[in-house]
């Protein structure tokens, strides 16, 4: 038993490691977006701030998977460290 909840705690940190990566990434690109208006001149620069905003939604998605699959693989840890503690007793 101990070894499964080994192997699930290294998979909850491979998924807190993507997590934490992909939550720096986002930020970076959010970094870049900007809400103002951009001028018929500068249509380039509304092309750019689209994608970049189109970037950030799939990001988000993301974010929020591997946020509720962290949270799911520390519960089901928790409940299998305290499934063999009390089984040991």
């Amino acid at each position: 038993m101990a070894t499964s909840l080994l192997y699930m705690l290294v998979v909850w940190g491979l998924v807190k490691v993507a997590l934490i990566v992909v939550a720096t990434y986002r930020s970076v690109l959010a970094k870049d977006e900007t809400d103002r208006l951009v001028s018929p001149a500068e249509s380039h620069l509304a092309t750019k701030q689209r994608q970049i905003i189109a970037k950030v939604s799939r990001l988000d998605q993301c974010v929020k998977g591997l946020a509720l699959g962290s949270c799911a693989l520390l519960l089901v840890c928790t409940v299998v460290w305290i499934w063999s503690s009390l089984s040991n007793l």
